[in-house]
């Protein structure tokens, strides 16, 4: 990857609630506290959930388009601030089609070497971004229960389906983190993401806990990356968004 160019990488998992939207802010928020020019948006048009994570505001309009906010050195935006007025009252938004076009033209990003792009849950709604947008790479977040129920396999049957080169997998909510003296305990099925990516010969990225530092500092609008004092999460992100980023450099020189 040089230095140039903008890689766009997705967010996906296999079902709603893996926790998709906080794996990504952090990941890009860790990415961006290296150096890199890092933009995300979420695909939500009843919400602005990423955004909002950050504590962002709603982008400014520049020349017509809309110029995303910036939050711990990340570009943000959402697919519900592409909605015209009159759309937000119906019970049926726009297709994603239709929403994914708006987004490539209407959204000002200022120079960005990486954007990561949160991806419905919907297959269908997910088949037309890829189709229209077309990603380098994604990153499937899975819990341990959804890697036991066959989640996780079907999500990387379907990606893998759409040509998307597979990145690897993160498990959320993967044990349980104490505050207080860092002891780890297992939770239900703990380590089935990566036994997935083993037998399937995928890269396994990272293990998250269910930590309540980490949670309160989401409460807060603030990633791991801007934890003070600095959370053990925020190593844990930047080590997995410097995997991701060698990762590319390698499928590039493929």
């Amino acid at each position: 990857m040089t230095a140039k160019s903008r890689v766009t990488i997705a967010i996906a998992s296999g079902r709603a609630g893996a926790g998709r939207s906080m794996i990504g802010a952090n990941l890009a928020a860790a990415l961006a506290a290296t150096g890199r020019r890092v933009g995300i948006t979420d695909t939500e048009t009843l919400g602005a959930i990423t955004p909002e994570t950050l504590g962002a505001a709603a982008p400014n309009r520049r020349d017509g388009r809309l110029v995303p906010a910036e939050r711990y050195g990340v570009q943000l935006m959402s697919f519900a601030f592409l909605l015209h007025e009159h759309e937000r009252a119906q019970a049926r938004p726009p297709s994603m089609d239709d929403l994914a076009a708006r987004f490539q033209a209407d959204v000002a990003w200022s120079d960005l070497d990486v954007l990561f792009i949160e991806l419905p849950s919907s297959e269908d709604a997910a088949r037309s971004l890829v189709e229209r947008l077309g990603f380098d790479g994604v990153v499937i977040v899975a819990t341990p229960q959804g890697a036991e129920e066959g989640a996780t396999e079907a999500a990387l049957a379907f990606y893998g389906n759409l040509g998307v080169p597979l990145l690897g997998l993160i498990e959320n909510l993967s044990y349980y983190q104490c505050r207080q003296c860092s002891r780890r305990d297992a939770a239900q099925a703990s380590g089935a993401v990566a036994r997935v990516a083993q037998r399937l010969g995928v890269r396994f990225l990272g293990d998250v806990p269910i930590s309540i530092a980490l949670r309160d500092c989401m409460d807060e609008n603030c990633p791991a990356a801007g934890s003070s004092p600095r959370l053990e999460e925020a190593d844990l992100f930047e080590r997995v968004a410097l995997v991701l980023m060698a990762a590319l450099d390698h499928s590039a020189k493929e």
